[in-house]
């Protein structure tokens, strides 16, 4: 009968933890992979990604043929057990070179792709959090650039290319990359400036670098805050920040000089 007791306890024990387990808020990278998982676009995408790294990363190995050799006997030939998708006109492997272009075609779009994020982070946040001429300047840029046609520029730059390596290429793609991203940062930085708890952090490091300004009588900011209880947010913070900065030189002056 005790093990029968001790048995069911336990069991509800293990139940109570399950159910605490589940409750548990998710994190942010949990709600967005259970949200990825449940489509099937995004599965399709990833599988088809997949293969690719995996057939750029195999692929050179698989074939006894490299970039710079040549069939001259099987020129200009289409695909055989020989030579998988053919041979071009001076006897190249085909599928050699498919691959190598593969690799470098990855690797060009993850170092732009990181490039691109890199920049907008940076100049949409200067925008945003600066502000004024500033913000004016870089946003009229981030405009031109964006009715510019950088696929046409591209065209236009491919024969300085011939004589660049890849890293150019990669340069140029991260240049033209960056201006959706940085107006999507310089909205979220901007909106982020403008919240309370913002304007309290600065109303403090202004209260550091001056410890002791005058100061109207704590009355006199009660009273006002009774007189207009419409305040806007924005002199709450002020008239909350100028209490907390009478309490601190009361308790510095009290500090000095403590009563005997």
């Amino acid at each position: 009968m005790v093990i029968a007791q001790q048995e069911a306890v336990e069991v509800s024990l293990d139940d109570e933890q399950t159910i605490t387990k589940q409750r548990r808020p998710l994190s942010r990278n949990g709600l967005v992979w259970r949200r990825l998982r449940g489509m099937p676009r995004f599965w399709v995408g990833a599988i088809a990604f997949g293969l690719i790294v995996i057939l750029s990363i195999v692929g050179p190995f698989v074939t006894p043929w490299s970039i710079t050799d040549r069939d001259i006997y099987n020129m200009g030939m289409g695909p055989t057990l020989r030579h998988w998708f053919g041979t071009n006109s001076i006897g190249q492997d085909i599928f050699a070179q498919t691959m190598a272009g593969l690799q470098k075609s990855l690797i060009i779009g993850l170092v732009a792709g990181i490039l691109g994020t890199l920049l907008a982070a940076v100049i949409g946040s200067v925008a945003g959090y600066v502000g004024g001429t500033t913000d004016k300047v870089i946003s009229w840029f981030t405009h031109l650039l964006l009715v510019v046609p950088s696929f046409f520029i591209l065209i236009l730059l491919s024969p300085l290319f011939k004589s660049l390596s890849w890293v150019a290429l990669t340069f140029f793609l991260a240049i033209f990359s960056w201006m959706i991203m940085a107006q999507v940062v310089r909205n979220q930085t901007r909106s982020l400036r403008n919240r309370d708890f913002v304007r309290a952090a600065l109303h403090g490091v202004a209260d550091a670098q001056d410890p002791e300004p005058p100061h109207p009588p704590e009355h006199r900011v009660a009273a006002h805050h009774r007189r207009d209880p419409r305040n806007r947010v924005d002199d709450h913070v002020g008239d909350i920040a100028q209490l907390l900065r009478i309490r601190r030189a009361e308790a510095r002056r009290l500090a000095r000089h403590p009563a005997r």
